[in-house]
């Protein structure tokens, strides 16, 4: 995930456990709007002869997806221990039919992953060849990320630039992007992109054969 619940609470001097449901239902909204924004999934991946690869990556038509535990689970080909996904990786699925989302891992097995809490999985069987990534986001994104969760824990409703009611007016500071105050998203403008920045597309295709 973008950030912890533990390191947002950190990092907005937050203490006590009050809100900790709401910033763990928060995260995942506000990691989806960082990665809309910047139209940027941040797989990483290096330069390889072959083209741009993925840094960490596995695919495998045996996985399937387990909601009693919220894991992936393969019997068959995989040993997840031997990939180098470590605990606390973000993730990313693709080719799933309901599980394609950013999660986090929080144990390893030979035979299954299991996930944080703070994204759901769904049951699905094996049989689509599922591509697994890992994610390497920005470590300035943790400020950015607890910094959205703290506007939304804020309760605001909708809010104007301008308002005016009889001979009072006022004007905010702040232009809203997103949703979020243009102070906070302007930070992820160096990791904007005009095209989707992804997995890369002969990983996908050619790992459907």
């Amino acid at each position: 995930m973008v950030v912890t619940v533990n390191n947002c609470k950190t990092l907005l001097q937050i203490s006590g456990s009050t809100n900790d449901a709401l910033i763990k239902k928060l995260i995942p909204i506000v990691e989806s709007k960082i990665i809309n924004y910047c139209n940027n999934e941040f797989i990483g991946t290096y330069e390889s002869r072959l083209g741009v690869t993925p840094i960490v990556y596995t695919y495998s038509s045996t996985i399937s997806f387990l909601n009693s535990d919220n894991s992936i689970n393969d019997t068959e080909n995989l040993d997840f221990t031997a990939l180098n996904f470590n605990v606390g990786d973000s993730v990313r699925i693709y080719n799933s039919l309901s599980n394609d989302k950013p999660l986090t891992i929080e144990s390893i097995a030979a035979d299954k992953i299991v996930f944080e809490d703070v994204n759901t999985i769904k049951d699905e069987i094996a049989g689509n060849t599922i591509v697994m990534a890992r994610i390497d986001y920005p470590a300035e994104f943790e400020l950015i990320a607890s910094l959205m969760v703290k506007f939304n824990l804020l309760k605001y409703g909708v809010l104007f630039k301008s308002e005016k009611f009889d001979d009072y007016s006022y004007t905010r500071d702040d232009n809203l992007i997103d949703g979020y105050p243009g102070s906070i998203i302007e930070g992820l403008n160096d990791y904007r992109s005009m095209y989707l920045k992804t997995i890369p597309f002969n990983i996908l295709y050619y790992r459907q054969v």
